[in-house]
């Protein structure tokens, strides 16, 4: 099924026009992710330098056609909310400097707008700014009741009493791939101290999430209602990039979010003794 295409906005231009941004720029980012592939496999193969020369070309254009994108969404909006919401997306694959510049002209387009002020406030510091607290952090982690992958519902309810690592990925997303040997890892070291994982996938089509669960030897449960940016849990846990995760206590408390490589191992040690 195809959920995403057939979603319709109404009465919103801003909204339509994310909607439209989400769907160019997953074709783009699906197109990139394809070609890494093939310059790993090319990198392995010992090809020479002229073809992976070509092949490198093709990464760099893709990225600055993605870059395009991106920018002229925020560059052109009307809407300060829907900007802020794209400028998490920009990190992916343009420099600090380029986010910058970014944030810099929105925010001095808007000059009343509170959340546009705070985040060039932040950037614009001489000492960097200590991250945001989550407002999720502290709080009962809402429910999450979706299908894994063989169509039964599963709710995040039904782990509780366990350490639950839920973890928001997706086949196409290039840095939760490269993240993923790590929480694999983190899995066989910790899955007998009263500790899992819940994949939550930001997927639109089934075959290549569950190629990429197999490939990534992901073997815990895993959900998604295939529904891409506009999985009910985007705004539910207030995600504006993928990976990210939060870690639930027995209790259904939030005690950490967005733990990756070592942070991860670190926090699952101090809890887990």
């Amino acid at each position: 099924m195809n959920n995403y295409k057939a979603y319709k906005t109404e009465g919103s231009p801003a909204s339509e026009a994310l909607h439209t941004l989400f769907e160019n720029y997953r074709l783009k980012d699906s197109a990139l992710f394809n070609t890494f592939k093939e310059l790993d496999t090319l990198e392995k193969k010992n090809a020479s330098d002229s073809i992976l020369t070509i092949q490198r070309n093709k990464r760099d254009a893709q990225i600055r056609d993605m870059n395009t994108l991106v920018t002229n969404f925020i560059n052109q909006s009307p809407s300060p909310a829907a900007r802020i919401y794209v400028l998490g997306m920009a990190g992916r694959t343009m420099s600090q400097n380029e986010v910058k510049a970014l944030v810099l002209s929105s925010a001095d387009k808007f000059k009343e707008h509170s959340g546009l002020a705070r985040i060039k406030a932040m950037i614009t510091t001489q000492q960097p700014a200590a991250p945001p607290k989550n407002p999720l952090l502290d709080q009962p982690a809402p429910e999450i009741n979706l299908p894994d992958t063989s169509g039964k519902a599963v709710s995040l309810s039904s782990f509780k009493g366990k350490y639950v690592l839920v973890d928001f990925w997706a086949s196409w997303c290039g840095p939760c791939r490269k993240e993923n040997p790590n929480v694999v890892e983190a899995y066989k070291k910790f899955k007998d101290k009263n500790f899992t994982i819940l994949g939550v996938s930001l997927d639109q089509d089934k075959e290549k999430w569950l190629e990429a669960i197999h490939k990534d030897g992901l073997t815990w449960t895993q959900i998604s209602d295939l529904q891409y940016w506009s999985s009910a849990v985007v705004p539910l846990y207030k995600i504006d990039g993928i990976p990210f995760n939060v870690l639930v206590d027995p209790q259904g408390k939030i005690i950490a979010t967005d733990l990756r490589g070592e942070q991860l191992n670190a926090k699952l040690q101090e809890v887990l003794k």
